[in-house]
């Protein structure tokens, strides 16, 4: 960990206009020249930034959350670190979900790391920059930066080799368990995960697989976050926290039903979905979570009354948005430590569904459902749940989807709507039977 205060370093910013078009096209370039590039697009708000290389990085725990904030503030207090727009992004990273299981296929990445690239292409509507960064030097010459990748169009035929993944039988065995736990009063609702694995034939093309997510997922935030040689990539529609200055917003996001073949069935669905009682007793749960826990660091709380309907390319689900004023003296993440994770992919309550998870998963779910996004010294971030994803290393793929369990819950419908949320992933290739 670099202390830059102790070093006497300064960090030196030079900024330049992009010419128009798609930060994606720079990825698969980056992804084969650098160890490190973080991705992340919201079309719907035509926002694109794919930070390059690691200039600086803070790491961090779980536990250690909190502080961090103030581990970057002490760090950089000292630099001549001044970017005129204050929404520019600076900081880009991630937080695995806490849990005790590890797994080597996870290995590239940190528990928790944040860093400040050396490169970042920014996109918001109209406006197009590259921000380069150095240490008491001149930045590179930025034309050697500048190459861009066409799509290739044969994302279909990356085959994907069914290669290890749960039965239905397994699945009940550690549903049934789950649900006694929350028959007994142990738990109120936990989140179970489920992981597929398959082995691909050959190397995947990331500028292509982003810009697919762009076009089907305009309304969530798609990532990717290459380390070393693996590379964690999906789409998000959970947003964790939007902070700008002293204000906050969020969202509870729980209660799913898939997308109807017609337009009237869809509406069927959604209706049956906003007066479902076990969805809408999932959904509360994370409404009066956000309640209680912000209760300290947030006033003047605005809940929506009711939950409306955010539909997806293939599933739908119950929102509702949570905004406040940030009370002050509170951080960045001392904020976000106060909610993750959520009870919409963790359980309430949270330290007990941590560690019944850790025995009913087999499997380290790294940074799936942890927290992605990225943050500036001017109070601005966004962070979202790293939901939908999957992890890529030597040509295997483990592709990644949870479902909220309740006591009145049943294993065959939370089974079909894990299945539902995989094809987030899986349908971007040719899955063979």
């Amino acid at each position: 960990m670099l202390d830059i205060s102790e070093n006497k370093r300064k960090i030196f910013p030079e900024i330049s206009l992009l010419q128009k078009g798609k930060v994606s096209q720079f990825i698969s370039h980056f992804s084969s020249t650098s160890k490190n590039i973080i991705y992340f697009a919201n079309p719907s708000s035509d926002f694109e930034v794919l930070a390059v290389g690691k200039l600086l990085s803070v790491e961090s725990s779980y536990s250690q959350l909190d502080n961090l904030y103030k581990q970057f503030i002490s760090k950089f207090k000292d630099t001549d670190l001044e970017i005129d727009n204050t929404d520019i992004p600076l900081f880009f990273g991630y937080c695995k979900f806490p849990s005790s299981v590890k797994d080597n296929f996870w290995i590239d990445f940190k528990d928790s790391e944040w860093i400040l690239p050396e490169h970042i292409f920014y996109k918001r509507k109209d406006e197009s920059l590259l921000i380069s960064f150095s240490l008491n030097e001149p930045p590179i010459d930025k034309s050697k930066l500048l190459k861009k990748t066409v799509r290739s169009g044969l994302l279909k035929s990356v085959k994907l080799s069914p290669f290890q993944f749960d039965l239905y039988t397994e699945w009940e065995v550690i549903f049934n368990s789950a649900v006694e736990m929350i028959r007994k009063k142990k738990l109120e609702k936990i989140v179970l995960a489920r992981k597929k694995e398959f082995k691909t034939n050959h190397e995947i093309d990331f500028t292509e697989i982003m810009e697919v997510l762009n076009i089907d997922y305009q309304d969530c935030f798609n990532f990717l976050i290459k380390s070393n040689d693996s590379y964690f990539f999906g789409s998000s529609p959970e947003l964790l926290a939007q902070i700008s200055s002293t204000r906050f917003k969020s969202e509870a996001l729980a209660g799913s039903m898939e997308r109807g073949i017609s337009e009237i069935e869809d509406r069927y669905l959604s209706e049956f979905l906003l007066n479902d009682k076990k969805n809408l007793s999932e959904h509360q749960i994370v409404i009066d979570y956000f309640k209680s826990n912000l209760q300290d660091v947030v006033n003047n709380f605005v809940i929506s009354e009711k939950p409306k309907i955010k539909r997806l390319k293939n599933i739908q689900h119950l929102q509702t948005e949570i905004q406040g004023q940030i009370k002050l003296d509170v951080d960045i993440f001392n904020l976000v430590s106060k909610i993750f994770p959520t009870p919409a992919v963790c359980g309430i309550p949270k330290e007990i569904a941590i560690n019944e998870l850790s025995h009913l998963e087999n499997f380290e779910r790294g940074i799936f459902s942890g927290i992605i996004g990225w943050f500036n010294l001017n109070k601005k971030a966004e962070f979202y749940v790293a939901i939908r994803s999957g992890l890529f290393k030597d040509n295997f793929l483990s592709v990644f989807a949870g479902c909220g369990i309740v006591q009145n819950s049943n294993a065959l419908d939370e089974y079909k709507e894990t299945e539902l949320k995989l094809r987030v992933i899986t349908d971007l290739f040719n899955v063979e039977n």
